[in-house]
C-alpha cells in the first residue's frame, strides 16, 4: 500500500521539481536583465525569444523526465523483468541464460532445461526466476 502511495506522488512531484527547476533560470535571466537593463529589440524579437526559452525548457524538462521515469537498464536492477532461457536444472537451483550471461538462479516452480523464464528477483549473485510458460509468450533476452 506504502509503495501505491510513492508511486502516485513520484510523477508530479517530479513534474513540479522540473518546472521549478527549469523556470528558476528564466527568472533569474529576467532578473538580470532588469538589473542591467532590457537591450531596444522589437516586439516581435521579444516574443520569438521568449517563445524559444519556452519550447527549449520543455524540451529538456521532457528529456529530463523520460531519463529519471525510465526503467534502470544496467545493474541488479536492470535484470528484474527480463527473460532468458533455463539451462541445467537441479530441483529449485540451477543455471539460466540471461543477455547472453549465465547465472546462478533459484527457481519459483517447475523449471526444466530449455524453459523460458523470466527474473522476479535478485538476491546477492543469485537470481529468482519463473517459468514464463511453454509458448514462448515473452520475447527472449537471452542472447543465445
Amino acid at each position: 500500500m506504502v509503495s501505491n502511495a510513492h508511486n502516485t506522488l513520484k510523477k508530479p512531484l517530479v513534474i513540479a521539481g522540473l518546472i521549478l527547476f527549469f523556470g528558476f533560470d528564466d527568472i533569474l535571466l529576467i532578473f538580470l536583465l532588469f538589473k542591467i537593463g532590457f537591450p531596444r529589440l522589437p516586439g516581435l524579437t521579444w516574443a520569438a525569444i521568449v517563445l524559444g526559452v519556452i519550447v527549449l525548457n520543455l524540451s529538456l524538462a521532457l528529456v529530463v523526465y523520460r531519463v529519471i521515469m525510465s526503467r534502470p537498464s544496467t545493474g541488479v536492477e536492470g535484470l528484474v523483468g527480463l527473460t532468458g532461457t533455463a539451462g541445467v536444472s537441479h530441483g529449485k537451483r540451477g543455471t539460466v541464460f540471461v543477455r547472453g550471461e549465465r547465472w546462478d538462479a533459484d527457481f519459483l516452480g517447475e523449471v526444466s532445461a530449455g524453459d523460458d523464464v523470466r527474473v522476479v528477483s535478485v538476491k546477492g549473485l543469485r537470481l529468482v526466476v519463473e517459468r514464463t510458460g511453454t509458448g514462448g509468450d515473452a520475447p527472449s533476452d537471452s542472447g543465445r
